[in-house]
């Protein structure tokens, strides 16, 4: 990795749009040990906005420019999927660590080119933004079923839902878009490899935006025999939820549940709903960003690797094919490089 500040980490911050913005107003307030040195945008008006958010760091029209100051020493990428190959892999030839928003790219070539591009770099440079794997209530579960206590993980069962799917959001959004984290977190929790997945389509939701059918359920089969059903509903019309239940040999875990006041009054019992994702998983975002800032210090990055991405990526080609076909689509995947072993 390239030298860097001692004092603190300096960041480049690429894209501001909705996340990017997040992660410049989160750096300065949340995360020790790291300054943004540079926010880049190819509108520059768009970059004269969101820098104020980043006291003392200046703008730049590309990646390219923002690497010339030799200041620099994390990238966290949070473009369009469609730009991210070109700039991990820009990044990594300059010896940068960087963070990418999932996807890691949009098509399993190309991020397996990036698996190929870190392996013959000989060092681990680049970190995925599945922020759920920093979340306390996965991690939780992770570690029960890591403890073994409980026996072996059988079956899970996802939930994740919005309030009301964006305007430009289509069916073929819901998978690339969505469902990718179910995916890397299947993969996660029951420590295994997607071989297959299906998905079925229930009767429509009247209510559902028009170009959306309604909920979907996705059938996700791993390796060792593991089967985890996503409920995946882009208009459930009350709130944001990820939530899910692990059925184990000898018991149960069940998270994602509201952590705030419930009542139990007028006949009713209710909770508050997180509005959207970034309620939901702030404080994920922060553990996240702050486990990249600490790894680059540490000279070793946690978390999503290159190789989950470019695994994640190849499940949601399968997951496509399958929303198309209606039947059971297999995941082809080569052996993981040995660069990656944990």
């Amino acid at each position: 990795m390239a030298s860097v500040d001692t004092s603190e980490l300096g960041i480049v911050v690429v894209g501001t749009g909705m996340m990017g913005t997040d992660h410049l107003r989160r750096i300065p307030q949340s995360i020790a040990g790291a300054r943004v040195v540079t926010v880049v945008d190819a509108d520059s008006a768009r970059a004269a906005a969101a820098v104020k958010l980043a006291p003392g760091a200046r703008t730049a029209a590309s990646l390219t420019e923002a690497l010339s100051h030799g200041d620099v020493g994390g990238v966290l990428i949070a473009t369009p999927g469609d730009s991210h190959h070109a700039l991990v892999l820009e990044a990594l030839e300059a010896r940068i660590p960087v963070l990418c928003e999932k996807p890691l790219t949009t098509d399993a070539a190309t991020s397996r080119l990036i698996v190929e591009a870190e392996v013959a770099a000989g060092q681990r440079l680049i970190q995925v933004g599945f922020m759920r794997r920093f979340d306390k209530q996965f991690l939780e579960v992770k570690n029960a079923i890591r403890d073994g206590g409980l026996g072996s993980a059988l079956v899970g069962r996802f939930v994740h839902r919005l309030d009301v799917a964006p305007p430009r959001f289509t069916e073929a959004d819901l998978i690339p878009e969505a469902v990718v984290h179910e995916f890397d977190t299947a993969r996660w929790l029951f420590d295994d490899e997607i071989e297959s997945v299906e998905v079925l389509k229930p009767r429509a939701n009247a209510h559902a935006t028009q170009q959306l059918a309604g909920p979907q359920l996705i059938v996700i089969r791993l390796a060792a025999g593991g089967i985890v059903v996503v409920d995946a509903n882009m208009d459930s019309h009350y709130g944001y939820e990820v939530s899910g239940e692990i059925t184990l040999e000898k018991g149960t875990v069940e998270f994602g549940r509201p952590s705030g006041v419930t009542y139990r009054r007028s006949g009713a019992l209710t909770s508050d709903v997180t509005p959207d994702y970034r309620a939901r998983f702030v404080d994920a975002y922060n553990a996240e960003i702050q486990a990249f800032v600490d790894g680059v210090r540490d000279g070793h990055l946690p978390g999503p690797s290159a190789w989950d991405g470019y695994v994640a990526t190849v499940v949601v080609d399968a997951g496509v094919a399958a929303q198309q076909s209606g039947k059971v689509e297999t995941v082809s995947l080569p052996d993981k490089p040995a660069f990656y072993a944990e």
